[in-house]
């Protein structure tokens, strides 16, 4: 056996492993956008629902004014 030949089955390992990780990767990437994406669509959901404590609170307080007025 000549140096060549033991190589051969080295390349083929590290081929495969440079696939495994690259799948791997693939995968971690996908979750982590997965994630992201549901934090953002939470973060709007709590400035929506502050907008709207926000705007409750803005008219409870023109009804009080207008009866205070009164």
């Amino acid at each position: 056996m000549n140096l060549t030949q033991l190589a051969n089955p080295e390349e083929l390992i590290g081929g495969i492993a440079a696939i495994i990780t690259l799948i791997y990767l693939a995968v971690q990437v996908r979750k982590s956008a997965e994630a992201q994406r549901q934090a953002n669509e939470l973060a709007k959901a709590d400035v929506l629902q502050k907008s709207a404590a926000v705007d409750s609170k803005i008219r409870q307080m023109l009804v009080d004014e207008g009866i205070n007025a009164l």
